[in-house]
């Protein structure tokens, strides 16, 4: 079963005592397990977030997904680009959490 975690990025263009956040995209992360628990995607959500005084990254939704699930912007990719340049980060569970450690 596969799950894609969907992420939202903020760059600071201030400094760290007078940040000035903007949005700037995020990425899709296609993960699979065998199966998913509520403790295993905690897991994913806090392996691919981020935090430090210039960059952010945070889970904004997950939703199961079939085996062969494009995202939304690897489908724009191929109507506009005749092919896929940046495709969603694809690994299981497993590979996420090796590194993390």
């Amino acid at each position: 079963m596969k799950i894609c975690f969907y992420t939202q990025d903020y760059e600071n263009y201030g400094t760290e005592t007078d940040p000035y956040w903007k949005a700037k995209g995020g990425e899709d992360f296609i993960i699979e397990a065998p199966e998913w628990t509520e403790e295993m995607a905690n897991n994913v959500c806090e392996a691919i977030s981020e935090n430090n005084p210039f960059f952010e990254r945070s889970v904004i939704g997950f939703d199961k997904v079939s085996d062969d699930y494009m995202t939304q912007f690897e489908r724009d990719q191929l109507d506009y680009e005749g092919k896929i340049d940046h495709p969603a980060v694809r690994v299981s569970y497993d590979e996420i959490m090796k590194e993390c450690v």
